[in-house]
């Protein structure tokens, strides 16, 4: 063999070897970074969770045997799920493969759940109680003392504090202790969301009674509208919160199937523009905010939407999809 080739061997097989191990560790970040991303959504004709790949949107995972699921959390960590299950009146831990790990029972009326993922921990709003759980399902605290809980937050940059919306007419800050931070007066609150990504500790609320959104610090100071401001109102009867952490905006979806944009004073991003689709079956954002993910369950499909508001891709053929949940954390 000359020479010149026998040089050329070794030199050849190292560059084979690194081919093969950059390929191999791309490979391994692009499969965890994208599984991260995945999301979860409920279609209710099927009683079955979904899993769709945030790339191109097929489903890869799928379980069946639930009933009505109205809130999902992911795990940003290891991609677990929680799930409540209002008509079976339990939370179901799935792992990121869609296996059913653990079920938790013993709530009276459970509308919503969140997660904590600084310290694993979650809450129920169970009726008129709020209930605090750890990781493994143990209760740590059962808060009473309200109305009917309309909608719960966690405020995990804060201590894991929960903003709380009770049918007595308030917004309430509560720490893990059940201590009341601070209490804002609002005729007929209905949503809330916390704010996660700034460090304001701020919250938003919206009116059931004229569909009004308001800004409220930890204090219970309402942060806007200012006095000699124009309301926050988009429409009549906003049914869906969901904060971007990336950029501070926070979506709302509508009961007539519009969802706006709006930005740190509460203006509408996109100015006279809105996304339009049949019907709001659920609304998940992830945190990177690539794209939020809209369920249309009015339309049988489920949407990929950018910050613009442009529609980046369909999936059709989902039976009236519902709640959906992604990664939403601030790293």
């Amino acid at each position: 063999m000359p020479k010149a080739i026998k040089n050329i061997i070794p030199i050849l097989l190292i560059m084979i070897i690194l081919f093969c191990v950059l390929t191999s560790c791309t490979g391994d970040i692009e499969n965890e970074y994208d599984d991260a991303y995945d999301c979860w959504v409920f279609s209710k004709p099927t009683g079955e969770l979904l899993k769709l790949d945030n790339q191109d949107m097929t489903i890869i995972e799928r379980t069946k045997g639930f009933e009505n699921v109205v809130s999902i959390a992911v795990d940003p960590d290891d991609s677990c799920v929680l799930v409540l299950d209002r008509t079976k009146k339990a939370v179901i831990f799935l792992d990121s493969h869609g296996s059913i790990t653990k079920h938790i029972y013993g709530f009276e009326d459970p509308t919503k759940l969140v997660y904590n993922p600084s310290n694993k921990t979650f809450w129920v709003a169970d009726k008129n109680r709020l209930i605090h759980l750890s990781q493994d399902g143990d209760i740590e605290n059962i808060i009473t003392g309200f109305g009917e809980i309309k909608d719960i937050d966690c405020a995990y940059n804060f201590g894991g504090r929960i903003w709380l919306a009770s049918s007595d007419g308030y917004v309430a800050l509560i720490d893990p202790d059940g201590d009341e931070n601070c209490r804002f007066e609002l005729e007929e609150p209905i949503l809330v969301e916390a704010e996660k990504g700034s460090g304001l500790n701020w919250c938003w609320v919206a009116s059931g009674k004229d569909g009004n959104i308001f800004c409220i610090d930890e204090n219970g100071e309402q942060k806007y509208p200012m006095e000699g401001e124009g309301d926050r109102n988009y429409g009549e009867n906003p049914i869906i919160f969901e904060y971007s952490p990336s950029d501070s905006t926070l979506w709302v979806g509508y009961d007539n199937g519009r969802i706006y944009r709006l930005d740190a004073v509460g203006l509408n991003s996109w100015g006279d523009d809105y996304i339009s689709v049949g019907e709001i079956g659920g609304l998940a954002i992830d945190n990177s905010l690539r794209f939020a993910w809209v369920a249309d369950s009015g339309s049988n499909k489920i949407l990929q939407i950018d910050s613009s508001g442009a529609i980046i891709q369909t999936k059709k053929g989902i039976a009236s999809p519902g709640a959906c949940g992604v990664v939403n954390k601030i790293f």
